[in-house]
C-alpha cells in the first residue's frame, strides 16, 4: 500500500506548470470566497491576561487606627501618601529580601512604629484567580475588602513570601486592600504587596472598513445645508462629516455596499443621498437625511432599502439613539453589530467595532485614534446609535425641531412624547418612542467647544400604532415664526417629509397641528394640517338651555385628577357645573368628565375652538385650545381630542 503523502508527490510531479498555476489560482479564489462569506467578523477569543496591583507611591497611609479603616466604604481622603521606594530608617535604594515589589513606608519613619496602609482599585470584571503576596518588615495583617486574610506575628522578616488566594473576595468594580504593618525589631521598616490577577479578556474584531472624512475625494463636498445651516464647523464634509462618515462605515460593514445610484458606499455617496429634497427655512434646512445640520440616522433605512431594490444589497434598520452604556456597547459588538459612538466633549462621532483587553476598538473618521481609552475620550461615550440587518418593517414617524423650540406629540389615546412646557420635563409615553437632541456637527478639532447653538430636537416613533398625532410647538423665536420638519416612512421605507412653517401665537405656541399618517399607503403617507381658525359668530339660535359642553380629563401614571383645582377651571369663560369620575379610556385609572353650561360660555353654534384654563393645586396654570363639534339631540359640545392638564 502506497502512503498517501508519497502518492500525492507522484501525482504532483506529473502535473505540468500550467496546471499548477491554475490550481493555485483556484485555491486563492476559493479562499477569497470563504473570507467574504464567512469572514464578516473574527470569532471572539477568550485570552487570559495577567494584571498586578503593587505597592508603590499611590498607596495611602495613617499612623492612627480608625474604625473600619480596612473596609471599602471608609473615607481615606484625609490620609497621606506613602514614600516608595522606602525601607524606613534604612537605605531606600536597598532591595529587601524577599523582594516582590517596591517597598513602601510612611514619611519620617520612627523606630518601632506601626502604620496603616490602603489602596483602592477598580476591576472591570471579577478575576478568574487572584493571589495576594506580602512581605513585612517585620509583622502585619492583610485585609481584602474588609476581610482579614493574613496575620503575621513572627517578630521578624520571613524568608518565605506570604501567599493568599483572595479570588472570592474580589468583585467587579471598586475594591480595597488594607495593610497593617508593625516594625517589631526596629532598624529597617517596609511593607511589600503584590496582587496577581488572572483575567480573561475578549479579542473580537468586526470587519468594519476605515473611512476618513478628510479623504481628498470628498473632503470639499458641501455638508448638509452648507451655508444655509450656519454651522460652527463650517460647510464641507471634511470639517463637519464625522457622523456621516461613521454611518458610511457601518452601512458598508452590514452589506449596504452600494448607494441607490449604484456608487460604492462612501461618505461622498451617502452625503449626496442625504441632501436630497432639501428645503430651507429661516433657521436652516431639512432634507431626506439632515435636519438643521444634524444627521437623521434613520435615513439609513431609506438608503439601504432603495439600494436593495436595485442591486440586492443588504437592508439595514436604525434601532435607536440612546445614552451610551459600556455593557450595551460590548453586547452590540459581541452580537456582530458595530455602534456609532458620540465621544469627547463635543459632537464627534466614531465607530466601535472591536474588543481587546477589555477596551473598545474604534474607527475614528478624523483622528488616528484606535481605542476608546484614548486620553481624549477617557473610555467614555456620551451617546450611542445602533443598527441591525433587517428584512422587516420600516414604519416610522419623526418630527425635527430647531434648538430654540420645544415639541410634543400626542396620539389618539392621549399618550405624549416630547417636552412638557408646563411641568418642564421630557415625556416618552408613546410606545417605541424617543425624544433626543441631535447636535449639529461641530467639527473635529473642536472637542473643547460645546455646541448648544445648532441642532435638532427629534421625536421618533418606530412601528407607530396610531394614524394620527397632535403636534404642539413652543417657540421663543424672536422673528415670531416657527418651523418643524415632519417625516414618515411606511413598511417598505418609502419616505415623505414636509417643512411646516407658520406664525406663533402671543403665548409662544403655534396653532395646533395634526399629523395624519397612513399606516398602509405606498404614497401620500403623510399629511400635516394646521387647526382651522374660529369662524365669526353670526347666530345664537342653537344655544339652548339644555345645551352642555363636556371635557374629559385623563389620568396617567404621573398625573392624578386630584391635582386639579376644579374651582379655577373655565371653559371659554364658563365655570364647571358637574364633575363625573369614570375610567373613560379603560386603563385602570380614574378619569374625570367636566360639564359646563353652554349658555355660560362665549361659544356659539359655528364656533370651532374652545379655550380651557385653570390651575393645579400647586398653582401652576394650564391653558389649552381644542376643536369642538356638535353632538346629539341636546347639542352637547364635545371637545375634539383629549386633555392632560399638564398641557399648556
Amino acid at each position: 500500500m502506497v502512503p498517501y503523502r508519497e502518492l500525492l508527490q507522484v501525482l504532483y510531479s506529473h502535473m505540468n506548470v500550467s496546471y499548477r498555476i491554475k490550481s493555485l489560482i483556484m485555491f486563492l479564489i476559493l479562499w477569497a470566497i470563504f473570507f467574504v462569506l464567512g469572514g464578516v467578523s473574527t470569532s471572539a477569543q477568550e485570552l487570559p491576561q495577567s494584571e498586578h496591583v503593587k505597592s508603590d507611591s499611590t498607596w495611602k497611609y495613617s499612623r492612627t487606627e480608625e474604625a473600619w479603616w480596612h473596609s471599602l466604604g471608609f473615607d481615606d481622603s484625609h490620609w497621606g501618601f506613602v514614600e516608595a521606594p522606602s525601607n524606613g530608617l534604612c537605605n531606600a535604594l536597598a532591595k529587601p529580601f524577599p523582594h516582590i515589589s517596591t517597598p513602601m513606608w510612611a514619611p519620617n519613619p520612627l523606630q518601632g512604629e506601626s502604620v496603616y496602609f490602603r489602596k483602592k482599585f477598580v476591576l472591570n470584571e471579577k478575576p478568574d484567580k487572584a493571589v495576594v503576596e506580602t512581605v513585612f518588615d517585620d509583622d502585619g495583617d492583610v485585609y481584602v475588602n474588609g476581610t482579614l486574610v493574613r496575620r503575621d506575628r513572627s517578630g521578624t522578616v520571613n524568608e518565605q513570601v506570604f501567599e493568599n488566594d483572595v479570588t472570592t473576595l474580589l468583585q467587579s468594580g471598586e475594591n480595597v486592600i488594607g495593610i497593617f504593618a508593625i516594625d517589631t525589631r526596629g532598624q529597617c521598616q517596609s511593607a511589600q504587596v503584590r496582587l496577581d490577577l488572572e483575567l480573561t479578556y475578549e479579542n473580537l474584531v468586526l470587519a468594519v472598513p476605515l473611512m476618513k472624512q478628510l479623504d481628498p475625494l470628498w473632503k470639499d463636498d458641501v455638508y448638509a445645508g452648507g451655508e444655509n445651516d450656519e454651522l460652527q464647523c463650517g460647510t464641507n464634509l471634511g470639517d463637519c462629516g464625522c457622523a456621516t462618515t461613521s454611518l458610511a462605515m457601518i452601512l458598508k460593514y452590514f452589506g449596504a455596499a452600494r448607494s441607490p445610484d449604484g456608487q460604492e458606499t462612501t461618505p461622498q455617496s451617502l452625503n449626496s443621498y442625504l441632501k436630497r429634497g432639501q428645503r430651507c427655512g429661516s433657521q436652516g434646512c431639512i432634507s431626506l437625511g439632515y435636519a438643521y445640520g444634524a444627521l437623521r440616522w434613520a435615513a439609513a433605512e431609506q438608503y439601504s432599502r432603495e439600494a436593495h431594490e436595485k442591486y440586492g444589497t443588504q437592508k439595514v434598520e436604525w434601532v435607536d439613539r440612546v445614552e451610551a452604556d459600556p455593557n450595551k456597547i460590548k453586547e452590540e459588538i459581541r452580537g456582530g453589530a458595530p455602534v456609532a459612538l458620540k465621544v469627547g466633549d463635543a459632537s464627534h462621532w466614531v465607530v466601535g467595532y472591536g474588543l481587546t483587553n477589555d477596551d473598545v476598538m474604534i474607527r475614528d473618521p478624523y483622528y488616528e485614534r484606535t481605542l476608546l481609552s484614548d486620553i481624549t475620550y477617557r473610555s467614555t461615550a456620551i451617546a450611542m446609535t445602533r443598527f441591525k440587518k433587517t428584512n422587516s418593517d420600516f414604519r416610522l414617524v419623526q418630527v425635527a425641531s430647531p434648538i430654540n423650540q420645544t415639541i410634543m406629540i400626542r396620539d389618539k389615546q392621549g399618550r405624549r412624547t416630547g417636552y412638557d412646557v408646563v411641568r418642564r420635563e421630557e415625556v416618552r409615553e408613546i410606545p417605541n418612542s424617543t425624544y433626543e437632541f441631535e447636535p449639529a456637527a461641530v467639527g473635529a478639532g473642536n472637542e473643547s467647544q460645546l455646541t448648544s447653538q445648532k441642532g435638532a430636537w427629534i421625536i421618533s416613533v418606530k412601528l407607530p400604532e396610531s394614524d394620527e398625532y397632535t403636534l404642539d410647538v413652543n417657540s421663543t423665536n424672536q422673528q415670531g415664526t416657527y418651523e418643524v420638519g415632519v417625516y414618515a416612512s411606511n413598511k417598505n421605507a418609502d419616505i415623505e417629509y414636509e417643512l411646516k412653517q407658520g406664525k406663533i401665537l402671543t403665548d409662544n405656541t403655534q396653532p395646533e397641528s395634526t399629523i395624519y399618517y397612513d399606516l398602509q399607503a405606498e404614497k401620500d403617507i403623510l399629511r400635516v394640517e394646521e387647526a382651522k381658525k374660529p369662524k365669526r359668530i353670526k347666530q345664537l339660535s342653537c344655544i339652548v338651555a339644555r345645551s352642555t359642553a363636556s371635557v374629559v380629563v385623563y389620568a396617567s401614571q404621573t398625573f392624578s385628577i386630584l391635582d386639579i383645582h376644579f374651582d379655577s377651571v373655565r371653559l371659554s369663560g364658563a365655570q364647571v357645573q358637574k364633575i363625573t369620575t369614570k375610567d373613560v379610556n379603560k386603563d385602570g385609572l380614574a378619569d374625570v368628565i367636566l360639564s359646563f353650561r353652554l349658555r355660560d360660555t362665549d361659544l356659539r353654534c359655528d364656533s370651532v375652538r374652545a379655550i380651557l384654563t385653570g390651575k393645579k393645586i400647586d398653582d401652576e396654570v394650564f391653558r389649552r385650545a381644542y376643536d369642538i363639534r356638535l353632538k346629539g339631540k341636546h347639542r352637547t359640545i364635545m371637545i375634539g381630542g383629549m386633555l392632560q392638564p399638564s398641557d399648556s
